[in-house]
């Protein structure tokens, strides 16, 4: 694995445990871009885990004790992470792409519909890059001796201002 790289810090959220094993040995053997950095299994769970690790892609199945995977999504006021959903449900479809989700995998899951939702996820997250790095640039070649504001992101910590 190409460790220079930054790698997409991802939670998997699903109540059954086999699924979320099962999506954890393909997303290692298949889509090595990816960091787990958390697995949970209910929407309490997956809603605490999110705001402490600012996820940038979350795996998320619909039909859960307690509520819905939409149920999660609608306590956040701003949705800052790509959603991929992984249901065994095909009549939200509709309703998913709504929240703006890169795909709609259904299950059990297919090696080669998850590994294009996986590569749909990068170019989504190098496009913003690259927007970022083009406003960057913009201002550098536009500066009238004027103090401007620099935005600079960073992969741990929310973006910081400087003047």
């Amino acid at each position: 694995m190409n460790k220079s790289k930054a790698l997409i810090r991802t939670i998997i959220i699903d109540d059954e445990k086999p699924s979320r094993d099962t999506l954890v040995v393909y997303l290692k053997e298949y889509c090595q871009s990816l960091e787990i950095i958390a697995e949970c299994k209910s929407i309490k769970e997956a809603y605490k885990a999110i705001n402490e690790y600012k996820p940038q892609l979350v795996f998320l199945d619909i039909e859960m004790p307690r509520g819905t995977g939409f149920d999660l999504l609608r306590r956040f006021t701003k949705i800052e992470f790509s959603i991929i959903f992984v249901t065994a449900f095909s009549e939200y479809a509709s309703m998913a792409f709504r929240y703006a989700a890169i795909d709609y995998l259904l299950k059990p899951v297919k090696v080669a519909e998850l590994i294009e939702a996986v590569k749909r996820v990068q170019e989504k997250i190098a496009s913003r890059s690259f927007q970022n790095l083009k406003a960057l640039l913009e201002n550098l070649e536009n500066s009238s001796g004027n103090n401007k504001k620099l935005v600079i992101p960073n992969q741990k910590e929310p973006v910081k201002n400087f003047v």
